[in-house]
């Protein structure tokens, strides 16, 4: 129910803007690249690839279910590379679809809805991702904030495709 809640809020929050301001994003190819980016060092546990996307003041907040402990968490972003330099890390397949990107000059929204499937593990949730980025030299995350969904029931709700061919990034045409 609050799902449905935040994404009637989100979906009112976009026809309610001024259309000067949710103009298709004219760097939007180069802004999802980045995006693919983060999911694939993630995939791959690759802290170097996943810093260098991250700008040094970066913030992760999530987002979790009512009934957990804590329900919102703030993280330092590179601090997420930690468990990656460490050999702790646990590899999973974040994929995701039907992304929503604005853009007014140098700063950037993306919402979009995702699947996180754990390598050793099978399903662990769904949910919606948001980021936003900011542009000096090139496209870098400044604010990563998610919601973990743990039932399949969210991945009906945010529309999860059956053609898995519509989910980004195509984990299967890169190479380890």
């Amino acid at each position: 129910m609050h799902l449905r809640r935040s994404l009637a809020a989100a979906l009112l929050l976009l026809v309610a803007t001024p259309a000067v301001l949710a103009q298709s994003a004219p760097d939007e190819r180069e802004i999802l690249k980045v995006i693919d980016g983060f999911f694939l060092a993630l995939h791959r546990g690759d802290a170097d690839a996943f810093e260098a996307m991250m700008r040094a003041h970066s913030r992760v907040v999530i987002v979790r279910p009512e009934g957990s402990e804590p329900q919102v968490e703030m993280r330092e972003g590179r601090a997420m590379a930690e468990p990656m330099r460490s050999g702790s890390w646990s590899p999973f397949r974040e994929a995701y679809w039907s992304p929503t990107v604005l853009q007014r000059g140098r700063l950037a929204t993306v919402w979009l809805p995702y699947e996180l499937i754990r390598e050793e593990g099978g399903f662990s949730h769904c949910g919606i991702d948001q980021f936003t980025l900011s542009k000096t030299d090139e496209w870098r995350i400044d604010f990563v904030s998610f919601t973990i969904e743990p039932t399949r029931a969210a991945c009906a709700e945010l529309g999860l495709p059956n053609d898995r061919s519509l989910l980004r990034p195509q984990f299967d045409q890169v190479t380890p």
